[in-house]
């Protein structure tokens, strides 16, 4: 029995992008996932009886409770919690699925540097809990290549808690071409929060306010009213709602610089408004184009160049491939993540790489503006995963069950590279 016999159009396999920041579930075959939505669920722990209940969907999430504690199975891109993950899991499956497990292989994507225990502790957790009847792993660089017809080129996968530029060279990774920054999705929504907090009028939520009149002609602020009794609510939940609060004013206001960060310059650019949950609208000059160089000129980050920035991270990978797949690697440059999505992001990469010599001719593939495009860089894992899952010829490359069951977590040594 191999792991083939299960992908047929009857039991479909499914594929998992779990990362820090959100989570793309759906069925292989399909253009996007079906579901996506933030990692993280709440925790409520009743104090008579100390039965924890936990929550996942966010119109539940964003209930004030004074018992609700908001968490997250991930720390730093990895996996930190494997029993709060068994969960996450349990609920993708059952409650937004609406799958039986057993009767459906399951491709996770993983990160280019996943330690092989990780690997292997998802399988032992979805053989032997979910009874799953085939599994896979593959390595998210890769599939950002199938996402958009490629078996080859350097992928920028600018994600939440990190950047990393890798080269993949007919299908597999390029190991030591593996680059990686601390910054990324994440470091931009804490500067946004510590901007928004340093402001003279505090940072209010929306359950915080009772109700907001209309602006009238004549009037300069708005005029609102802030409840009396306001519900209690754990640390973590308030920190949550900030932060959700936070990502949004980024991708509405943040624009990224077409060339290097000056003051002077983006002091002549027009101001962008941001409307508070209040009804105060706050315009954003400098700030919103000082906010994101980091990501580009690290000397930001510590004042020195102990990181690269994104366009360095591109051509430090490529300077770790050999010469003759260079021009091959070159002409395939692939961005995926949420964060290269941000305002004049792709403008900016376009920019950096020109600065290279002229026998290095950087060709973005899939840099091209509008909703779709936008869409299926933040899906691009997912989407290469969704290809491959659903390729007949992809069929013996499923760990089955029987191979589980006769060789263990030892399978990993021929399948899963």
């Amino acid at each position: 029995m191999s792991g083939g016999m299960f992908c047929n159009d009857d039991l479909g396999a499914l594929v998992m992008d779990i990362g820090s920041h959100s989570v793309k579930a759906g069925f292989a075959g399909e253009e996007h996932p079906k579901i996506y939505f933030n990692n993280v669920n709440g925790r409520v722990t009743d104090k008579e009886t100390g039965k924890v209940t936990r929550i996942f969907r966010d119109e539940f999430m964003n209930i004030p409770n004074p018992n609700l504690e908001i968490e997250s199975c991930m720390s730093k891109g990895s996996i930190e919690n494997w029993n709060l993950f068994e969960d996450l899991i349990e609920h993708i499956l059952t409650n937004r699925l609406d799958v039986e497990p057993e009767f459906h292989p399951i491709l996770f994507t993983e990160q280019a540097r996943a330690p092989p225990a990780v690997r292997e502790k998802l399988l032992e957790i979805m053989m032997e809990k979910f009874k799953i009847p085939a599994f896979y792993t593959a390595k998210n660089p890769v599939l950002a290549c199938y996402a958009n017809g490629r078996a080859s080129g350097i992928v920028l996968d600018a994600g939440a808690t990190h950047t990393t530029a890798s080269a993949v060279m007919e299908g597999y990774v390029i190991k030591n071409a593996i680059i990686q920054s601390p910054i990324g999705g994440d470091y931009n929504t804490r500067n946004a929060l510590q901007l928004l907090k340093s402001s003279e009028e505090k940072l209010l939520l929306s359950y915080e306010i009772d109700s907001r009149e209309e602006l009238k002609p004549g009037q300069q602020a708005p005029i609102f009213h802030l409840k009396k009794n306001l519900p209690e609510v754990t640390n973590s939940w308030r920190a949550y709602q900030e932060t959700r609060l936070a990502e949004d004013w980024v991708h509405q206001i943040v624009q990224v610089s077409e060339s290097d960060y000056r003051p002077e310059e983006a002091a002549m650019r027009p101001a962008m408004e941001y409307e508070f949950p209040n009804g105060v609208s706050v315009g954003y000059g400098v700030d919103r184009f000082r906010l994101a160089e980091p990501l580009f000129n690290t000397r930001m980050v510590d004042n020195k160049n102990s990181l690269l920035g994104v366009g360095h991270l591109i051509t430090t990978s490529l300077h770790y491939c050999e010469n003759e797949i260079r021009p091959q690697l070159v002409s395939s440059v692939i961005l995926t993540g949420g964060n290269c999505n941000l305002a004049g992001f792709v403008d900016r990469i376009n920019m950096e790489l020109q600065k290279t010599p002229p026998h290095m001719k950087f060709k973005i593939v899939n840099g091209q503006p509008g909703a779709v495009h936008q869409t299926d860089r933040r899906f691009g894992n997912w989407i290469g995963g969704s290809i491959i899952a659903s390729l007949p010829s992809f069929a013996p490359s499923w760990v089955s069950a029987k191979d589980y069951a006769e060789s263990g977590v030892k399978i990993f040594e021929r399948k899963c590279l």
